[in-house]
């Protein structure tokens, strides 16, 4: 019996101590909680910003209303992380010329056609040519002249820590304008000589 209860007694001093050694490996006081570092500031408030939004530039045939969604999504997603309307260009089909330049088959008295093999839906949702327009903006022709154009002025103002972002939501005459781009943003970096 004596050793059952040495056992035990050993056994609750080894539970102690080891309680105790746990206990003094605490710090008296609670350190400071991690935290997360802080994001990044949003690149639209360092330096200049500015936002060059490229869609369609061919044949309406190939100018999709999609596109055209795109871009006005982008639009809003910018100005809800600081970039203001001053910021952003856009280079959409025929710029701002009245004329229909906008393929769309938004007359939607036939949500199911989907449904419907294609050639069947394409009768029932026959494509529509309307303007494109972009509210708050004037837009401007995806041309590769256009786009020239902007690097030579707006582009040239742009200078070391600023930030340009494009975006390119058709790329039928889109790569003929990037390649543009490239040239002009090329030239801007270039050293006069």
């Amino acid at each position: 019996m004596r050793s059952s209860a040495v056992r035990r007694w050993v056994l609750v001093g080894a539970v102690v101590s080891s309680a105790l050694a746990l206990a003094a490996c605490r710090p008296s006081s609670p350190g400071p909680a991690f935290t997360e570092p802080p994001p990044p500031p949003p690149v639209t408030t360092l330096g200049q910003f500015k936002a060059v939004l490229i869609n369609g530039g061919g044949l309406p045939k190939v100018n999709f209303q999609s596109h055209l969604t795109h871009v006005r999504t982008l639009v809003d997603f910018l100005r809800a992380n600081g970039a203001t309307d001053d910021d952003l260009t856009i280079f959409s089909s025929d710029g701002s010329d009245p004329r229909a330049d906008l393929a769309t088959r938004a007359d939607n008295s036939e949500p199911d056609a989907w449904l419907l093999p294609v050639p069947v839906a394409h009768r029932l949702r026959p494509v529509q040519y309307i303007d494109s327009t972009v509210d708050g903006f004037t837009l401007l022709p995806a041309t590769t002249a256009a786009l020239t154009n902007w690097f030579d002025t707006e582009g040239r103002q742009l200078g070391p820590g600023d930030t340009i972002s494009f975006s390119v939501c058709s790329l039928r005459e889109a790569l003929k304008a990037l390649i543009a781009q490239e040239r002009a943003l090329m030239a801007i970096e270039a050293p006069n000589t």
